[in-house]
């Protein structure tokens, strides 16, 4: 009998009438052939209000890689700084890879789970599923992915990766199955990653000949291979845990950004992940004066978007990728911990060296906020945001219109193909806008799109997706002819679902406007220019704005009013200036809403460019369009402001990114006298600084609060 059916069979006995003699006799005969499982010592405890410990807040530690004389000593030095779960690496090391191995594991993983447990430590073995360690070096020729030419492919220039439709699949479920034993409270896998041209060994010829019944090479199902692969692997590998485990976790590192480029579907992810975790605290990879701020707190917003309902994790390198051995800075470091907890993701901090890196500042830097976290965890669960602003995301568009992508451990990342629209950094570009002008805001995707989800915003702004699914346009027509505010950018919806280039926008009747031409590219000279009668006007307050370097000619429906017009292309940059002629920002009232239309990458130009009157601009629409917004005086420019709501309580996150303009940061400004104004929706007769411990004063007649210090991260609480 399976362990499953047994204690459900057990469950069954416990409700019976202990006093009925058939209720005796068959406790007696199931005791005798099947006695009670024995349970995890800690992988069954339940939280607060009977949750699952995993959806309390956890703080994970993980060391990857092995130079420790003593490994459980390594436990002693999470406990002590907070941490409440490890990802078990170090005593499975097999240098920078760790597979189980019954015969050379069990004992040291066993005697560590009990000392962990002991401590109040929970156990998350890590399973390595996309490169062969040197110990599995010898199976490369059967195991290992290879190239068109039969070359072995290798991640990191360094090891070979798994092809999943090798016979490696058969040793790992053989080892997946011994694991069943251990008292742990689930696994990890770290993978499972293809490259981008796939696999071209003989074992995935043979399953492509299986599943269409045509030859691997030059074939038209390349994307659907590669996913079926990963996808098939996975959805085994999970039910095969959980027929033995229910009760204890299984999850992996899903690539969410850019997922198509890694095969990934995911709302078919989302079926064999107990927890949601993604490299949002992996960076910087180039040099970290261009690397994008906000990439912590975007992919926290990121996966709740994807999975409100999930426990949902950061792993965060404790490198300054791609470095293994050189730290963060303590304030890069308290920063980036800070913007994920704050935006309701739990936080995996990982070592790539030895644990002589937690002796650093900035290992110090980690244990504090880790202890910071710890003492406040109250505050960390079930909460749900505030914000009445997103920003939308679509897959749709990343994995049909061109966008940049940044490098990560398993891809290189690179430039859009396409000069003229650039997803990823149009979306850099709003999002980066929406966080300087401190409001509080959510991503939102067209995973499911529905105009009553959309609806609980006041505003929506939709970058560069290009490519929307019929779904995704029917709901946002009828979001904003509900009453929504729409700000769309450039080519929105002008292609389809699959990438084809349409004769207008989808959304046309929304923007108010029609394509009226080709793409236009423009020299780092030309203008735009706003209707000083504007209201957007007193926000800018400059008769001339920099054009971002390409637009769209568009026509303006009779019904909509032009806001921004383009001055013609100039020759050169010491010419006469002629008067501005072309349509570039629109208002449409469209049912009860409005959609502003930008006919240029408005988005993608504040990413490279950084015009502060772009941000002046949609700091001006986004206040007429969302009154009583919570507003600051004497604050950074790099605020990160999070509001989310706890029961009867209000919870303020407040991240200080204002450390100057070098990077990586390691000097704190402290913010002093900082004035919180409430929007009228929030009018708290208490508020407490959780970061200076003491209880701030709360003026009734102005609806506001005063911070007398911000160091890196408060969080206020309000009730």
């Amino acid at each position: 009998m399976g362990h499953a059916m047994r204690r459900s069979f057990w469950a069954f006995i416990r409700t019976l009438d202990r006093s009925s003699s058939a209720a005796a006799l068959a406790a007696v005969l199931f005791i005798g052939l099947y006695p009670p499982l024995p349970e995890a010592s800690m992988a069954v405890k339940k939280g607060p209000d009977s949750t699952q410990w995993y959806e309390q807040p956890m703080r994970i530690a993980a060391l990857q890689c092995n130079f420790e004389k003593d490994n459980p000593a390594v436990i002693d030095m999470w406990a002590a700084d907070g941490f409440n779960v490890e990802q078990l690496f170090h005593p499975t090391a097999d240098l920078y890879s760790a597979l189980f191995d019954p015969a050379a594991h069990r004992t040291i993983v066993e005697q560590y789970v009990k000392k962990a447990h002991a401590k109040g430590v929970r156990i998350i073995l890590y399973l390595n599923i996309h490169i062969l360690g040197p110990s599995l070096e010898s199976k490369k020729d059967i195991w290992a992915q290879r190239t068109a030419a039969g070359e072995i492919v290798k991640l990191y220039t360094t090891y070979p990766a798994i092809c999943l439709n090798s016979p490696w699949k058969d040793y790992f479920f053989s080892i997946l199955d011994t694991l069943s034993s251990l008292d742990i409270d689930g696994i990890f896998l770290d993978g499972p990653v293809i490259g981008s041209e796939g696999c071209q060994c003989k074992y995935c010829e043979q399953a492509h000949q299986k599943l269409y019944g045509k030859p691997l090479k030059d074939t038209p199902h390349h994307w659907e291979f590669c996913h079926w692969t990963k996808d098939n692997f996975l959805q085994a590998a999970y039910a095969r845990w959980k027929e033995k485990n229910p009760g204890k976790i299984f999850y992996m590192n899903l690539p969410v950004f850019h997922a198509a480029s890694a095969f990934v579907d995911i709302p078919a992810a989302l079926q064999y992940n107990d927890i949601l975790g993604t490299e949002g605290g992996f960076m910087p990879y180039g040099p970290a004066k261009n690397a994008f701020l906000w990439k912590p707190s975007f992919t926290a917003k990121m996966i709740e978007a994807i999975s409100p309902d999930k426990p949902r994790v950061i792993f965060m390198a404790a490198d300054h990728k791609p470095w293994s051995w050189w730290m963060h800075s303590p304030l890069e470091t308290k920063l980036c911990i800070a913007s994920c907890n704050a935006n309701a993701a739990n936080v995996w901090y990982g070592l790539h060296g030895s644990t002589i890196l937690l002796r650093t500042p900035s290992g110090a830097a980690a244990g504090q906020s880790m202890r910071f976290f710890r003492d406040n965890e109250r505050y960390f669960s079930t909460t749900r945001s505030l914000a009445r602003v997103a920003l939308f995301y679509s897959f749709t568009s990343d994995r049909y219109y061109p966008t940049s992508r940044g490098e990560t451990d398993f891809s290189a990342g690179g430039e859009a193909a396409s000069h003229y629209g650039d997803l990823g950094k149009s979306l850099h570009g709003y999002y980066s806008m929406l966080a300087e002008m401190q409001v509080p805001f959510d991503l939102v995707t067209d995973l499911a799109p529905a105009a009553d989800a959309l609806g609980r915003y006041d505003l929506i702004v939709l970058p560069s997706c290009g490519a929307l699914t019929t779904e995704t346009v029917t709901a946002l027509e009828a979001y904003v002819r509900s009453g929504g505010t729409l700000i769309a950018d450039f080519d929105a919806s002008l292609f389809d679902s699959l990438g084809a280039r349409k004769p207008d926008f989808a959304l046309s009747k929304v923007f108010g406007v029609s394509v009226d031409g080709e793409y236009q590219e423009h020299r780092n000279w030309n203008y735009f220019s706003v209707d000083s009668s504007s209201g957007c006007y007193e926000y800018v307050k400059v008769p001339l704005l920099p054009l971002p370097l390409a637009s769209l000619p568009v026509k303006v429906l009779p019904q909509a009013r032009v806001i921004a017009r383009s001055l013609p292309d100039l020759p050169g940059r010491y010419v006469a200036l002629p008067a501005p002629q072309a349509p570039f920002l629109t208002r449409n009232s469209f049912g009860k809403g409005a959609c502003f239309y930008f006919a240029g990458n408005f988005g993608q130009m504040y990413n490279d460019y950084r015009p502060p009157e772009y941000r002046a601009l949609l700091r001006g629409i986004v206040r007429e369009q969302v009154k009583d917004l919570i507003a600051f005086d004497n604050a950074p420019g790099n605020l990160e402001v999070v509001l989310r709501k706890q029961g009867p309580r209000a919870l303020l996150h407040l991240v200080n990114y204002g450390a100057g303009a070098d990077r990586p940061f390691d000097r704190l400004l402290p913010v002093d006298n900082m004035i919180i104004r409430l929007p009228s929706s929030l009018r708290p007769a208490h508020a407490r600084s959780c970061a200076l411990k003491r209880d701030l004063v709360v003026s009734k007649k102005t609806n506001s609060i005063v911070l007398p210090r911000l160091a890196e991260y408060d969080l206020i609480v309000m009730e």
